[in-house]
């Protein structure tokens, strides 16, 4: 019987919360890898190579984030499963929630925290967009306006074939559109409707023949004060 294919009793129900208490406890809950391992121990025990399988990483990464994050009191080893040679490491969260108080984190502002959220996740999308666009060096910015006359501006790739630039396998839009409170309210509810249909597709399809690890982004808010 393989690691991965064998039977594990139900764990018994984890704490509601826990709260960070030390600056390393919120880096590793800051981190991206972290947070997907964390994901996978959080719905049931698991060894490292299906938490690695979960997360998109090596074994080798796997088992060296298990260990900060048991060392730092997030993860804990809730048994074994037999196998050749030595037994394998039961992984399990401590709770279903973790909360990391702002004074923990290394940012001097909300602004900065919001940053370190975020920052990564954008300069990965952009690294990989730019890796579909690019054909060759030629990109322009294209200014133009939409049928309704608001003014886009996009790359304009030179080289690639009308009907091959609308295929690229992904998508940017960023807009300033003028909505009042009602419709407002609406593009939220339908935000909020898409991101619940992924995220239920990803908990199907995850790891299954044919998917591939995306970066997907919903971003609504109005550019200046006031609801």
């Amino acid at each position: 019987m393989s690691e991965d294919d064998a039977i594990t009793p139900p764990p018994p129900p984890l704490p509601d919360l826990f709260v960070a208490r030390t600056p390393e406890q919120a880096r590793l809950l800051l981190d991206d890898t972290c947070q997907e391992l964390l994901a996978r121990v959080i719905r049931a025990g698991a060894s490292a190579t299906e938490a690695a399988q979960a997360a998109q990483i090596t074994v080798k990464q796997a088992h060296h984030r298990l260990t900060r994050l048991v060392a730092a009191g997030l993860v804990q080893v809730v048994g074994s499963r037999p196998r050749s040679g030595r037994p394998v490491k039961v992984y399990r969260a401590v709770a279903r929630t973790y909360r990391t108080p702002f004074e923990l984190t290394d940012a001097a502002t909300l602004e900065d925290l919001m940053g370190q959220i975020f920052g990564p996740f954008l300069d990965s999308f952009n690294e990989r967009l730019v890796r579909l666009l690019v054909h060759d060096d030629r990109h322009d910015l294209l200014l133009t306006t939409d049928d309704r006359g608001r003014p886009t501006m996009n790359l304009n790739p030179q080289a690639m074939p009308r009907e091959q630039r609308e295929t690229y396998g992904a998508l940017a839009s960023f807009s300033r559109p003028q909505l009042d409170a009602d419709t407002r309210r609406e593009l939220e509810r339908r935000l909020r409707e898409l991101n619940d249909w992924v995220t239920d597709q990803d908990a199907r399809q995850r790891g299954g023949p044919g998917t591939l690890p995306c970066l997907l982004g919903l971003f609504f808010t109005p550019e200046r004060a006031g609801r």
